[in-house]
């Protein structure tokens, strides 16, 4: 699906669930290791004597979600590499060894396709129907073949966000803020003309909601941190977070306690 529209953040819910924490995720942009030494540095190299970094991972933290972004910019070697460990469950190093992966979650995620997925919604599309759609566009375009696609159990289409879907993801962007804010001792809330505006504001359709999570960390945290820092807002302080008249802006005021 297209770029910010949730496919990482899925993963690190998966993360959650599976062990326990967002943070037991194994990372690697695909577009890092696009280049002719990136099989050596994703399984390591004898004659420079370096581990690999996907297996030295791997053994290091084999119960984990492994998390392969933007996998459409993998070179052949490496599709063929992943061919193996998610059929066999193991993968080999440039040393021989072999890694075991068979309580790994692997996700693969991917922008192939995002502009066929955008037309196609622009045309009703969507569901299964756009699942399909999509699966014999990557494969007619060959980003895809049929074999890589065939090792995953599911495969999952993001569609552009919707405005209805922006506003839930304001509000979870800032109840997020808010419970860091509750470990100073500081309760933040926050209504729906904040969230409209922090979703009006911050949605970029190139970007999709990534901009979002800056206009949060920025512009609302600046607000807050400079206002702890001067001393407007102190530990055991209640405030309301108000959504500005100019774009991007935001104010608060303090509740009673």
């Amino acid at each position: 699906g297209p770029t910010g529209v949730g496919k990482t953040e899925t993963a690190k819910v998966l993360a959650k669930v599976y062990y326990g924490s967002s943070d037991a995720i194994l990372r690697f942009d695909m577009a890092e290791y696009s280049g002719s030494e990136g099989l050596e540095r994703l399984i390591g190299s004898v004659n420079k004597n370096l581990p690999g970094s996907l297996t030295t991972a791997i053994k290091n933290h084999p119960a984990s979600l492994l998390l392969l972004d933007e996998i459409e910019k993998a070179s052949k070697e490496i599709y063929n590499l992943f061919l193996s460990l998610l059929d066999e469950g193991v993968i080999t190093d440039a040393f021989g060894k072999r890694i075991m992966g068979r309580h790994l979650f692997i996700i693969g995620t991917s922008n192939a396709g995002a502009e066929f997925v955008r037309r196609e919604v622009e045309k009703g599309v969507g569901g299964e129907d756009l699942q399909k759609e999509l699966l014999n566009h990557v494969m007619e375009e060959e980003i895809f073949s049929p074999e890589f696609i065939n090792r995953f159990d599911g495969v999952v289409v993001y569609e552009t966000l919707k405005p209805n879907h922006l506003v839930r993801i304001a509000k979870l962007m800032l109840t997020d803020f808010a419970e860091n804010l509750k470990l100073k001792g500081i309760k933040m809330l926050s209504d729906e003309a904040v969230y409209e505006k922090l979703a009006r504001d911050g949605y970029n359709p190139a970007f999709g909601a990534r901009p979002m999570r800056r206009l949060v960390n920025i512009n609302v945290g600046d607000l807050i941190s400079r206002a702890i820092l001067s001393g407007n807002i102190k530990e055991g302080d209640k405030v309301k977070l108000i959504s500005g008249k100019k774009k991007d802006e935001f104010l608060f005021e303090k509740l009673q306690a």
